[in-house]
């Protein structure tokens, strides 16, 4: 849950009546908390916020607190989102902002080979190509190597590749996307499972048709071309995604972790949540790759009238793609889960605490802060709840 405070929900998944957990973290951020991230661990977070901060996060194994372990100034505009790398790649994080630009940020130990010493989050590169605030930024599955998906108000999707996870300070273009340009993008998500071509889900917050505000992709490589050739990749656009979007944005997207399905699930987040089901039927297509898609839908939350209409902002899976946690416009956070009929079931609602915090001032700069207690405090209120699960 984000405002300028965070609500971490946990939950042990042992047996269907275990209580979900939640624990209060005073962020310490002066402004709207835009994004909550949890690294492939779940032990590590990453929080960005408005005043321009990064914070990460570390929770102590002891306790169960989360304690604030590095703070550092990321942009000079509101950073909106924050994505973890695979951490095959090394302690990476890339971050976008209201300023334009996209930066990815490594995290370097210095000491000893005993395992004393300090560690330093440094800038390694800045990603200036776009011409409008970037909204959402995503690192590609671990199988396509270390892609990182940009994306902006003007409509378009820019992918970059790094040349070796050791030169994170080298990002050659990959592809763009340019088939949703006529719309303000909100949300891109890619997908996870191994045994299927990759796809990447882009959520726009206005357009005419219904194609315009959900695109699905697939990433494909162009095989008339030899081994000694430069890789040439291209975006298919799939067709008939079988949901209904009216004249509603579409605020997020997620595909849910693979956890060995064979099939793509997707989560689409309007005024109402429903799961698109993508899995490959096999036929004769035209496209290098040969395979074609059938679409299935189901609702999770449905409006119930133009009255009565909630917004979803944020969505967010659990590490096995069994429960769904959305945080809505009523300022609840609501996991849900699948039954054994298929049916998604309701399991548990979080309402944020209205105590006001005490919070510190910044000191703005360049330099990346390894001391996160570099502030002194203000009070401010809470402005917006979001939510990202563990």
């Amino acid at each position: 849950m984000i405002g300028e405070r965070v609500c971490v929900s946990s939950d042990s998944g042992q047996k269907p009546d275990d209580e979900v957990h939640s624990t209060a973290v005073d962020s310490q951020h002066l402004d709207l908390i835009n994004d909550v991230t949890f690294d492939h661990s779940g032990r590590r977070m990453a929080t960005c916020s408005s005043d321009q901060f990064v914070s990460i996060w570390q929770k102590d194994p002891d306790s169960g607190q989360w304690l604030k372990t590095h703070s550092f100034h990321a942009h000079s505009g509101s950073v909106w989102k924050v994505s973890w790398a695979n951490p095959s790649f090394g302690q990476v994080i890339a971050t976008c902002s209201f300023d334009r630009k996209a930066c990815v940020f490594e995290e370097i130990h210095s000491g000893d080979q005993s395992g004393n010493g300090t560690t330093t989050w440094y800038k390694r590169y800045t990603f200036v190509e776009c011409h409008a605030p970037v909204t959402d930024v995503k690192f590609g599955p671990k199988r396509e190597g270390l892609l990182l998906a940009l994306a902006s108000v003007d409509g378009i999707v820019r992918v970059y590749e790094a040349m070796s996870p050791f030169k994170l300070n080298m990002w050659p273009s990959h592809s763009i996307i340019r088939a949703m340009k006529s719309c303000a993008i909100s949300s891109i998500s890619w997908s996870a499972p191994v045994s299927l071509p990759t796809l990447l889900a882009v959520a726009a917050n206005g357009g005419k048709e219904k194609h315009e505000r959900l695109g699905i992709f697939e990433l494909c490589q162009d095989r008339s071309l030899t081994d000694n050739q430069v890789k040439d990749y291209k975006w298919r656009q799939l067709t008939n995604p079988v949901i209904d979007l009216k004249d509603v944005a579409v605020h997020e997207v997620a595909f849910a972790p693979s956890a060995g399905r064979c099939y793509h699930m997707l989560a689409v987040a309007t005024n109402e949540i429903r799961i698109v089901k993508i899995e490959k039927s096999y036929g004769v297509d035209s496209f290098p790759t040969g395979i074609r898609y059938s679409f299935s839908s189901s609702s999770v939350v449905q409006s119930k009238g133009a009255f009565d209409q909630i917004l979803i902002w944020r969505l967010s899976w659990n590490a096995l793609g069994t429960i769904l946690g959305a945080s809505c416009g009523d300022g609840v956070i609501k996991l849900w889960k699948q039954n054994y009929l298929h049916h998604w079931v309701l399991i548990t609602s979080l309402s944020p605490s209205e105590r006001p915090l005490s919070y510190p001032i910044p000191t703005y700069g360049e330099k990346v802060c390894r001391n996160p207690d570099m502030r002194s405090s203000t009070d401010h209120r809470s402005k917006k709840q979001s939510f990202n699960a563990a």
